[in-house]
């Protein structure tokens, strides 16, 4: 009897410590191709206050999506926390790659002059700060994705891998995550007819080349509030004359 009690306490202190493994999972999205869409990323179980820091890596299909771009969310920012990700520097995209080690290491230019990822298809990101505070539960990244202009209708899977976390006394602890390549994430891709272009979107783009705009005006197709070769190339795919 004493045998049966000491394995079920065993069951039920293993069971619950599974169960609060804090956990990091994403949202799915949907869009057109053409379109920008976000994902958000939560932790969760992260009751004990022990998680200061984490990496993890977010996996994606390069054929369907690129430029991956990582923000803190207000609960972050609050914890004191912030990003920083593959590129290791904050890139104008329009201008070209910053001269210091990390974008050198990280990123280089496509034949159109834009920086682009090396290792497109990885998204590394780290959530880290100088406090050491841990990091509350709930929403704390949002994730954009563009997605390529020449995309079939369907889905496309993103996944979470090679989780590390530490206190901020720096100790290792478990993390884990609800999205990993078994049980992905999705992006679905709409069969949505896209937008065609006239002379009248190009002279709207050439007036406002390199130019911070409104989403999806002053022709920004691309709905990244930016006018650059992504918008180029968009309305060229489905120039109406």
């Amino acid at each position: 009897m004493g045998f049966v009690i000491v394995l079920a306490v065993s069951f039920f202190a293993w069971k619950t410590n599974a169960q609060s493994t804090p956990t990091i999972s994403l949202t799915s999205a949907s869009g057109n191709p053409g379109d920008t869409v976000t994902v958000t990323m939560a932790i969760a179980n992260n009751t004990a206050g022990n998680i200061a820091a984490f990496n993890l890596d977010l996996t994606y299909d390069s054929n369907v999506l690129e430029s991956p771009a990582a923000t803190a969310m207000a609960s972050l920012i609050s914890d004191g926390k912030g990003i920083t990700s593959n590129k290791g520097c904050t890139l104008d995209m329009d201008k070209g790659c910053e001269t210091n080690q990390d974008c050198v290491d990280n990123w280089g230019l496509d034949p159109s002059g834009t920086c682009v990822i090396k290792t497109p298809g990885t998204y590394k990101i780290v959530v880290a700060g100088i406090n050491q505070g841990w990091i509350h539960n709930g929403n704390i990244v949002s994730v954009s994705f563009h997605i390529k202009a020449g995309a079939s209708a369907g889905t496309t899977n993103l996944s979470l891998s090679n989780l590390a976390a530490t206190t901020g006394g720096a100790v290792t602890v478990p993390i884990t995550t609800s999205n990993p390549s078994s049980t992905p994430a999705i992006i679905t891709i709409n069969s949505t007819q896209h937008a065609t272009y006239t002379i009248d979107n190009f002279i709207q783009l050439a007036s406002h080349w390199l130019q911070n705009v409104t989403v999806n005006t002053n022709g920004d197709v691309s709905g990244d509030g930016k006018v650059n070769t992504r918008d180029l190339g968009i309305m060229m795919s489905y120039w109406a004359g």
